[in-house]
């Protein structure tokens, strides 16, 4: 890595106070992928947390909500394409099968068990790897990723205070079940809230390190923060939101259906977090022309330029904030050979080469040589050109 940069100062922060539910949404749209067998016919009134679909893998898509499953439709994605899902009218009965007790001793949960959780819930390592194979190759160590890149996304931070207890049941479980010789929890060093409560509460789990690290930008990324971290091969990072998932399924054995979204940014007097029903509409709640008038919404993070181009964009998986800004009128200038771009590549690429196909593959799209251009230059989000 060439060096580390600090963006956070150049941002003028706005913390939400707290976690607005907005679970009301007369329709779900759940993205279907291209191998998955739909199990029911339209017309059929499911309940909350049915599978409604199974993919090649025996991955299950579950149903957020009770209601009647209406069919298939075509809606925009985070990728600002559309794909197909499968859409589910809520009859706010929020109906569910048998309610089943909670585990109160997770690490009870026999190795097999856990692990076929894990497969069910699709959970992936930070190098896009399986963990449920991973971590049956008796891993040493885990870190579990609360980074966030995006400045403005608070949904860690607020995952972190508000389901500590679950979140240190888990890891701490897992570390018992898998023999892990420890696990460490990964905060950026500017976390003073979190900092401070997880201090007073990590006594009681003497196998889990809280470990400080550099509000530094993308340092989430795992091409980067396996080098800051000098991880071996036996290292498995994962996300915090899978732990918390995992958790959750682990002590009420179910699928969480709701996700965290923050919408914030610059422009954004009152900022939000908001827990939705997975598959809610963006419509249902920001009035999206009004604020395309004026403003830009960026998906996910600012730095990597992923402008919402579509009004009824799908809150899945994939979409966990939302940065409103000032339009950006500034037109780019000719490059002027400054290096910049070049010098602030997190793995020493070189942006400028970005057309060729080799270092396009490697670039991690995260935008930061196009932020750090003096000539306003979306550089990383040149197209690779390649030929037959």
């Amino acid at each position: 890595m060439n060096k580390y940069i600090n963006i956070s100062k150049n941002f003028l922060k706005k913390r939400p106070q707290d976690i607005t539910l907005k679970l009301d949404s007369e329709f779900i749209y759940l993205p279907l992928s291209t191998t998955s067998k739909i199990l029911f016919n339209p017309g059929k009134v499911l309940k909350k947390e049915t599978i409604i679909a199974m993919n090649s893998t025996n991955i299950p898509l579950i149903t957020p909500v009770s209601g009647v499953f209406l069919g298939i439709k075509e809606m925009p994605n985070y990728e600002n394409k559309n794909i197909k899902t499968l859409v589910i009218k809520n009859n706010y009965k929020e109906e569910t099968n048998k309610k089943i007790a909670s585990k109160r001793n997770l690490s009870k949960y026999s190795k097999e068990v856990i692990l076929l959780i894990i497969q069910r819930l699709n959970i992936k390592t930070n190098k896009d790897k399986n963990l449920f194979q991973e971590i049956d190759r008796e891993p040493k160590k885990i870190y579990i990723n609360a980074l966030c890149d995006e400045v403005n996304n608070y949904n860690n931070e607020f995952r972190l205070l508000h389901n500590k207890d679950l979140i240190l049941e888990t890891i701490s479980a897992l570390n018992t079940i898998f023999n892990l010789e420890e696990s460490d929890l990964l905060i950026k060093d500017t976390s003073s809230e979190v900092i401070s409560v997880y201090k007073e509460f990590l006594g009681s789990f003497p196998n889990i390190n809280l470990h400080l690290i550099k509000d530094v930008y993308p340092i989430s990324r795992y091409e980067v923060l396996s080098k800051y971290l000098l991880l071996n091969n036996k290292d498995l990072v994962i996300n915090l939101e899978d732990i918390y998932k995992l958790g959750y399924a682990l002590k009420r054995q179910r699928f969480v259906t709701e996700k965290l979204l923050t919408i914030s940014g610059p422009v954004v007097l009152d900022p939000h977090i908001y827990e939705l029903k997975i598959g809610t509409k963006l419509s249902e709640i920001l009035n999206i022309n009004e604020i395309k008038e004026k403003y830009d919404i960026w998906i996910n993070n600012y730095l990597e330029q992923n402008k919402l181009l579509m009004d009824d964009l799908i809150i899945d998986d994939n979409v966990n904030a939302l940065i409103i800004t000032d339009k950006n009128l500034s037109l780019p200038k000719p490059c002027n050979n400054c290096g910049i771009c070049y010098t602030s590549c997190p793995i020493g690429l070189n942006p400028k080469k970005l057309d060729q196909k080799e270092i396009n593959e490697k670039c991690l799209k995260c935008g930061l040589c196009s932020y750090m251009c003096p000539c306003n230059i979306l550089i990383h989000k040149k197209e690779v050109e390649i030929h037959e």
